[in-house]
């Protein structure tokens, strides 16, 4: 509520400004301003929203182990490395891929002591 009571005068006068000094240089200051502020914001948002995920991504290793993982929100997962992938994802959690290791099925190794071998919400 607060960003839309700020961008109502915001509005008005980059319009003003647009007026004299022309839109492109307008437009461009505000894609590069949005491309300057995006991870700025999102740290923020993070940090105040949800400061216990944000220390657990900083504080807990999340590695992948599998051959084919090629996540994408735009098809369907095909496999458990994928699903377990779009698992993640969809929870904020950040995390490293590695090769499979020799031998072994695809696993998730959560901190130290925890791993998942296969795709498990558990």
């Amino acid at each position: 509520m607060t960003s839309t009571l700020l961008l109502f005068p915001l509005t008005i006068f980059c319009g003003w400004l647009s007026d004299k000094v022309g839109r492109r240089p307008i437009l461009l200051a505000g894609l590069i301003l949005g491309a300057v502020a995006i991870m700025p914001v999102f740290k923020g948002l993070q940090h105040y929203g949800n400061p216990a995920q944000e220390r657990f991504n900083s504080e807990v290793a999340v590695t992948l182990y599998g051959a084919e993982c090629s996540y994408s929100p735009f098809h369907k997962a095909a496999n458990d490395c994928e699903r377990n992938q779009e698992f993640l994802t969809k929870n904020g959690v950040s995390y490293a891929v590695q090769p499979q290791r020799p031998g072994q099925a695809m696993a998730v190794s959560v901190g130290d002591n925890a791993e998942v071998l296969g795709f498990s919400t558990g």
